[in-house]
């Protein structure tokens, strides 16, 4: 089970870089859409979870060693 957890957290971690790289590339220089800089920090935020539950089951994820 524990397995199945880690490699769903890693898929949708993986999911979560793509669209977080995307969402930057829409970023304008200046006068940035307060929509789209929601998007952003909504997509951090779950990526920053997705990163708390995968040290919790492979302690030093966070550190970029797993």
């Amino acid at each position: 089970m524990t397995i199945n957890r880690i490699q769903t957290l890693k898929t949708r971690l993986a999911e979560l870089e793509a669209a977080i790289a995307e969402t930057e590339k829409r970023l304008p220089a200046h006068s940035i859409k307060p929509p789209v800089m929601h998007e952003l920090l909504d997509l951090e935020d779950e990526r920053d979870s997705v990163l708390r539950e995968l040290g919790e089951l492979l302690p030093g994820i966070e550190k970029g060693e797993a």
